[in-house]
């Protein structure tokens, strides 16, 4: 990947959720502020 928008914006093509919500959804011990409302927000942080 170019950067971590491509990389981003792939993984959310195939998941359906950024980086950060996949891993809250799978690794429900992840504590990430950004994540529970990154779904929607279009502020994806790694």
């Amino acid at each position: 990947y170019a950067d971590q928008a491509h990389l981003t914006r792939e993984w959310r093509a195939l998941s359906g959720l950024p980086p950060t919500g996949w891993l809250a959804a799978e690794l429900g011990f992840v504590q990430d502020g950004t994540a529970a409302g990154a779904a929607g927000s279009g502020h994806d942080h790694l």
